[in-house]
């Protein structure tokens, strides 16, 4: 397991670096990214350490295909997203908004559930694709082939909406919006999570960890975490082992994956072991924040 840290460092910041031979100016052109167990990281940190302010982290994590192989459920990760225009995002913001808050028995808080999408355009979700709904809302169209696979292997957990035109409500008939009803257990809080201070919920910064056993736990194929993770309190999507050893051999796109983790085992205590001593060298000096 390895931590990437993107760097949106301030001019103030980027002036000191440079001064200090840290980076050359070219090397820090916008966001920048660093190894979190790098040598060059501690630097970077020591050099800003007076500064009142630097700038904002943002941690990827990244998981070797035997850790990821190793898990029995795994967290989906957005590789491609759907543009929405402007008065597809109010649509779709008003609908969410309308929801209720649902208590689905999670750590902290209550979520929100999208139960319809609508899009102008979808010619960039091919057949072989899954693809989330522009750049907040967390929910997924599925092309025709990604669905047919899913439906004939018979995974549970799931069910397929129609896709509406947001100005004339036609369908869609090449995409359908992916429905989860089926909820994780409630998940533990480690040294990578935070409170969201706008909206409530939860920010993994890391990866989502659950009670020991979870392995063991007879679960669908296709959840939902019982926390709101991402924008407007709305949860992220868990599938099992099978869903993504099937998107990976039929070479389907739009989704990565990464090991939910479980308590006890040898990768949660590398994570574990990990964000501790970020969190540690971060707040040695406050100039940086997640």
């Amino acid at each position: 397991m390895k931590i990437d840290l993107f760097v949106n460092a301030n001019p103030e910041a980027r002036e000191a670096l440079v001064a200090a031979g840290v980076y050359r100016a070219e090397d820090m052109a916008g966001v920048f990214e660093v190894d979190a167990a790098s040598d060059k990281f501690t630097a970077l940190l020591d050099v800003t350490s007076d500064l009142e302010a630097a700038g904002r982290l943002n941690p990827e994590l990244t998981f070797s295909k035997k850790e990821i192989a190793s898990a029995a459920y795994l967290r989906v990760v957005i590789r491609k997203t759907v543009a929405c225009s402007r008065t597809d995002d109010d649509r779709n913001l008003e609908h969410i908004e309308q929801q209720p808050w649902l208590d689905v028995g999670g750590f902290h808080g209550k979520i929100k559930i999208g139960s319809e999408v609508a899009l102008s355009k979808v010619t960039s979700v091919k057949p072989n694709s899954v693809a989330a709904i522009g750049e907040w809302m967390n929910e997924f169209v599925v092309g025709s082939a990604v669905e047919q696979a899913w439906s004939q292997e018979r995974f549970s957990g799931f069910s397929m909406h129609a896709v509406r035109h947001t100005k004339t409500a036609e369908v869609f008939p090449e995409i359908q919006h992916l429905q989860v009803d089926s909820y994780m257990p409630p998940m533990c809080v480690d040294h990578s999570m935070r409170l969201r201070e706008e909206g409530g919920g939860l920010r993994p910064l890391g990866g989502l960890v659950y009670a020991e056993g979870l392995s063991n736990t007879a679960l669908n194929d296709f959840n939902r975490t019982a926390e709101g993770l991402t924008n407007r309190g709305m949860p992220d999507f868990v599938v099992s082992q099978a869903v993504a050893s099937q998107f990976a051999a039929n070479k389907f796109r739009g989704w990565a994956f990464e090991p939910v983790l479980e308590l006890g085992t040898d990768l949660y205590q590398e994570h574990s072991e990990q964000w501790a001593r970020l969190n540690s060298l971060v707040e040695s000096t406050r100039a940086f924040f997640f």
